[in-house]
């Protein structure tokens, strides 16, 4: 195998390994006394199309590690359709547009590794 092969297998594998967990949805019998804000995110898995979850669970894919978290938002038409969130669980603001400053975490260095071996080939 070249490297070329290897890094795009090792790619593949950290790609599907990400993709595997489906997003802990929000509902009432699952009501936590604190109150977290809550994002409406796309659902693949299963119907229906849409799901709120916890700001800080959105869970981790391959779309996520290319396009980033908010990729998974839903559109704001799609918000103002939808139901609030359960249990009075405040809507995000992540929703309005509002991002939170970066934090230098593993996928952020993650990310600049990947921007810096995309420039060296």
């Amino acid at each position: 195998m070249t490297r070329r092969e290897v890094e795009l297998l090792g790619l593949a594998i950290l790609l599907l390994g990400c993709a595997a967990a489906p997003p802990r949805a929000l509902t009432a019998e699952a009501c936590q006394f604190d109150s977290k804000p809550a994002v409406l995110i796309r659902n693949a898995e299963v119907p229906p199309a849409w799901v709120w979850v916890a700001e800080d669970q959105i869970p981790t894919s391959g779309r996520t590690i290319l396009f980033g978290k908010l990729g998974e938002l839903a559109p704001p038409e799609i918000l103002s359709a939808h139901d609030p969130p359960p249990c009075g669980a405040p809507v995000s603001r992540l929703h309005a547009g509002e991002i939170p400053a970066p934090q230098a975490d593993g996928w952020m260095i993650f990310g600049i590794l990947l921007q810096f071996l995309g420039r060296a080939f």
